[in-house]
């Protein structure tokens, strides 16, 4: 006897606690072997049907919070900005103009915001390659952000000029150190496609329309590839198609 009381889990081990409880109920079941006589047949039913009962309304309701807990685990987005110079002088008037900040900007959109909701649960790192600078937003944190591409323009344009943001960070790193801290999937259209391994993880590597840095292939090449399918979807679509996937889970 099987009792699956628990799907779908994204981490890389089981909840020990849910699969003792579920082992103990399937104990007490396969061990209730009611009396033939009378009232002694009444108490071993009742006592076994008891231990049974708590058992699987225990395990039910611990799988039920663990199922509510694990799609607002952190997601985290790694993007990769090959053309965009933070050091120039930024206009939200002519964000093509500016390295193509308009596809980050839409990266940020499809990353964070539902039709009428924020998900807090993302984290956004973005790799600026020319500057080797590392901004990252903290969806739990991070306020006054609206999804139209001239206004995030306009808070990265604070942001580049050092002026402070709630939940914006701005500093100097490596690609490399936060692959090393996350090791991300690297979502490519050559890669293998496997939602169930989509599903599994938590961290995405992306690249934005020029691809993915050519000086960190050595890095990369250790790393999971994952493709959405046969066909090569923009970065910020890449992102919209990831989010829901995982809200599935």
């Amino acid at each position: 006897m099987s009792f699956f009381l628990f799907q779908g889990n994204p981490f890389s081990v089981q909840f020990p606690l849910v699969q003792r409880f579920e082992k103990l109920f399937v104990e007490a079941f396969q061990q209730f072997k009611p009396e033939k006589k009378g009232q002694l047949f009444v108490s071993s039913f009742f006592s076994s049907f008891q231990r049974i009962y708590f058992l699987y309304s225990f395990t039910s309701e611990l799988s039920s919070k663990l199922q509510r807990w694990v799609p607002n685990l952190k997601r985290i987005f790694l993007i990769t900005s090959n053309t965009v110079d933070t050091s120039k002088s930024l206009s939200i008037n002519s964000l093509t103009s500016f390295g193509r900040l308009d596809v980050i900007c839409r990266c940020i959109s499809a990353a964070f915001f539902l039709s009428n909701d924020f998900r807090k649960n993302v984290d956004i790192y973005i790799f600026f390659t020319i500057n080797k600078r590392i901004l990252h937003m903290d969806g739990s944190v991070v306020r006054g952000i609206n999804p139209d591409e001239r206004a995030i323009a306009g808070i990265l344009k604070r942001v580049f000029q050092g002026l402070p943001v709630s939940g914006i960070s701005f500093y100097n790193g490596e690609l490399k150190d936060l692959i090393s801290k996350y090791q991300p999937v690297i979502l490519d259209v050559h890669g293998e496609v496997n939602q169930e391994f989509i599903r599994a993880s938590h961290s995405f590597i992306i690249g934005d329309q020029v691809g993915y840095p050519k000086e960190f292939e050595e890095v990369f090449s250790v790393l999971k590839k994952i493709s959405l399918g046969i066909n090569e979807y923009l970065s910020s679509q890449t992102i919209s198609i990831v989010n829901y996937i995982l809200d599935q889970v």
